[in-house]
Formats: C-alpha cells, sequence, structure tokens
C-alpha cells in the first residue's frame, strides 16, 4: 500500500485522546516487542519471536535503520509501529514495517493516529510517500485502516502455502 505525500500540502494530524511517542528505552522496547506479538497471535503464519531475536532483527541494518513508536490511550500502551529506512533509498519513501495494536485497544484510533504521524513525519524529512505491505486476508480489517487514512494498494502478490490437507484425495 502507499500514500503519496503533497509536499505543498501538509498531512492533517487531527487531535486525538492517542498518544504517538518514540521508544527511546528498553522498558518501553520490551513493551512493544509484548504488543508486537500479542496484536499478530491471530495472524496467519505468525510464528513468535524471543525479546532478544526481535531486538536484533530491529538493528541489523545498523542503529538508525528502524524506529519504534508506542500508542497509548488513557495513559496505557496498545499498539506499536515500526518504521524502517528500506524503501528511502529507491522509492525516497517511508516504510512501515509492522503496526499492530492490542485486541482491546482496537477501535480507539490508535493506529490510524500511529499511521498519521507516519506520514507528518515522513512529509518533514521530505520524503514523496510512505509504504507497507499488508495480508488482505488479516483478520482485523487491516486493509479498510490504510484505505481510511488514504493509502492504495499498488501492487498484489498471490502467496500460496503449502499444507497438509484433511480431505482423502485417494482415488476410488
Amino acid at each position: 500500500m502507499r500514500v503519496d505525500l503533497d509536499p505543498d500540502r501538509p498531512v492533517e494530524v487531527p487531535p486525538t485522546d492517542v498518544v504517538v511517542r518514540r521508544v527511546t528505552d528498553e522498558v518501553d522496547l520490551r513493551r512493544a516487542h509484548e504488543i508486537e506479538e500479542a496484536s499478530f497471535l491471530e495472524h496467519y503464519g505468525n510464528v513468535p519471536l524471543t525479546f532478544e531475536r526481535w531486538q536484533q532483527r530491529l538493528t541489523k541494518q545498523g542503529p538508525d535503520w528502524a524506529k519504534v513508536f508506542l500508542a497509548e490511550v488513557d495513559g496505557e500502551p496498545v499498539g506499536l509501529m515500526v518504521t524502517t529506512r528500506q524503501f528511502e533509498p529507491d522509492e525516497d519513501a517511508g516504510y512501515v514495517r509492522t503496526l499492530g495494536v492490542l485486541p482491546a485497544g482496537r477501535g480507539k484510533g490508535a493506529a490510524k493516529a500511529m499511521l498519521r504521524d507516519c506520514f507528518a513525519a515522513a512529509q518533514r524529512d521530505g520524503r514523496k510517500a510512505v509504504l507497507l505491505h499488508v495480508d488482505v486476508a488479516n483478520v482485523t480489517g487491516a486493509l479498510r485502516l490504510y484505505e481510511s487514512v488514504g493509502m492504495r494498494s499498488v501492487l498484489e502478490i498471490d502467496a500460496f502455502a503449502k499444507g497438509t490437507s484433511s480431505v482423502d484425495v485417494t482415488p476410488a
């Protein structure tokens, strides 16, 4: 998905009760990891990661590669967003690698607030767009969320997983 950023039209970040803040210490980083693990439990193909492995993935390309953010509602962290520099060189675009909200925090504007914050930051940094990948079969309605903040599909990939079948396919 993609949202193009117009340098002559600032991204609107409407007032909200959601506080989005960048993670700056290990306590918050561990909380972000916990939120990611819990928010993706129902996602197809989810494979849990230890905190150490998750942290390694964030810093693998260097300390400035990824940024982690928390979204808070009523002072409680309910969501996380991880952005990376992955598409800066080729697309001049920011990238949302991960966006997750705890089930109890969904529907409260946390994801929209994080996305709008990301769009505004990318625009301030002079980026042309923000990109993200989404599983359209996501059970949380993520595709509708992304479309509601102005993102559009630019590429669709059909992916198949080889698995076992409980159907008997033995010829009669």
